[in-house]
């Protein structure tokens, strides 16, 4: 119901900068608000198994990062290098990804409160100090050099990740480990 208010209002708006209308009457109704979704937790088993059926992907680090911080998935894409400090065990969120008219950008997070520090675990670590150096070897490799984003995520050619084709392949992922 939302989505349809909200297109009516555009096409009635439309008409009005057509002068078909003088002014739009869809701005007389209070849209709906939309029901909050409950957040499904994944259990330690469901965990598990999408991992074991990540591992040996490039979706194995970033659904490590995600399920073992909590970022969010433009957190995850904005994450820089210079963000995780691999000997304290920590990283920092100061940066996300988003696609906005098409291009892909770095933006603050979310809210004052997304600007935090997380501690990560000894698992996490370990797995991040292989993917920096895996990193830095495919980067040569393909004779990229380093990355000016200095991005923890990126695509095979050393470009930023698009946050809508991460999603789209942990969707196939999870159909994969069944949870």
């Amino acid at each position: 119901v939302l989505h349809v208010h909200r297109t009516l209002s555009q096409a009635l708006n439309h008409a009005v900068r057509l002068e078909v209308l003088i002014k739009n009457p869809a701005k007389q109704v209070k849209p709906p608000r939309p029901t909050s979704q409950e957040i499904r937790i994944l259990s330690k088993q469901e965990i598990a198994a999408l991992l074991a059926a990540a591992k040996g992907t490039y979706l194995y680090m970033p659904v490590l990062v995600a399920v073992t911080t909590g970022i969010r998935r433009g957190e995850l894409l904005g994450l820089r290098w210079s963000d995780v400090d691999l000997k304290a065990g920590r990283l920092t969120v100061n940066q996300a990804m988003q696609r906005t008219k098409g291009e892909l950008e770095f933006k603050s997070p979310k809210t004052k409160t997304s600007r935090r520090t997380i501690t990560l675990p000894a698992r996490t670590v370990e797995a991040l100090q292989a993917h920096y150096k895996a990193q830095l070897e495919d980067r040569m490799k393909l004779g990229l050099g380093r990355d000016p984003h200095g991005l923890v995520f990126t695509r095979a050619d050393g470009k930023p990740s698009d946050p809508d084709s991460l999603s789209k392949a942990f969707e196939r992922l999870v159909l994969k480990a069944k949870v």
